[in-house]
């Protein structure tokens, strides 16, 4: 079968379900099926970005962009409260379980007021690999149409060109930086934010900035945008909020490339 073929599979299953309410990060899977269900399900569609204190801002902007460009209701919905879970707030084997539970469990209130289906973009390729939040889905009962369809990541990020829609490098949540183990603050989170934010909007095309120990962090960007990152990083202004917090030493390293290769 092919990827014509698939993509008529999905806007089937979209159409059977009638309602959904859909979980819109901005990456390129969910916001396939955004342009897909937005076609399929017109009104029927409502998109929510859940945002906790560890999602990165850039990714709630462009979950809201995806919306405005496709004409899709959507909704922002802040749960400061996802540190209060000791797996999240600790970095713990299990947060990405705890967290998908948590964030799936809001949406699945708001399709009950309407008999919608709640629905995520993960495609065939996610599932065979290890992603401890998926185990949540299958609990709450939570559609994976890409899947379901039998798209793969690749399949769909050739869709997406295909459709005129952005293909993102791969985007994790901030809590990937840091340490097992490693108490996560607003105040913390924040600061890896805005440093992600300046060094982005230096010219880097991907960023992660970690958290190695109590005192030290290391900033990684794609082997060729090395320059772009001061050579005194750890005096440079967007640093600032995180020597605040203790961290003295900082170092520039190379960021591998599933992080940026899309």
């Amino acid at each position: 079968m092919g990827v014509g073929a698939r993509l008529a599979a999905l806007e089937g299953r979209l159409s059977a379900m009638g309602r959904v309410v859909l979980a819109l990060s901005g990456g390129a899977d969910s916001s396939l099926l955004a342009a897909v269900a937005s076609r399929v399900l017109g009104e029927g569609l409502l998109a929510v970005t859940v945002a906790a204190p560890y999602t990165p801002e850039r990714e709630v902007r462009r979950a809201s962009s995806v919306a405005r460009r496709l004409g899709v209701r959507h909704l922002i919905l802040r749960d400061p409260g996802a540190l209060s879970v000791p797996s999240i707030r600790w970095n713990l084997r299990d947060r990405c379980y705890r967290c998908k539970l948590r964030m799936m469990r809001a949406l699945r209130r708001l399709a009950s007021w309407t008999g919608a289906e709640v629905a995520d973009g993960t495609n065939l390729s996610d599932l065979r690999e290890d992603r401890p939040g998926i185990a949540a889905l299958g609990e709450l009962g939570v559609a994976s149409p890409l899947a379901e369809a039998g798209l793969s990541g690749e399949e769909v990020r050739r869709a997406s060109r295909a459709a005129g829609l952005a293909v993102p490098p791969p985007e994790s949540c901030l809590l990937t930086r840091l340490p097992p183990g490693f108490g996560a603050t607003p105040r913390l989170l924040r600061g890896l934010d805005l440093a992600e934010e300046a060094i982005l909007g230096g010219g880097a095309s991907a960023v992660r900035v970690r958290v190695l120990s109590e005192t030290s962090i290391r900033v990684e960007v794609p082997p060729g945008e090395m320059g772009v990152v001061p050579g005194d990083v750890g005096r440079w202004g967007p640093m600032r909020p995180l020597r605040e917090l203790g961290f003295r030493e900082f170092e520039v390293g190379p960021l591998p490339g599933r992080y940026f290769k899309v």
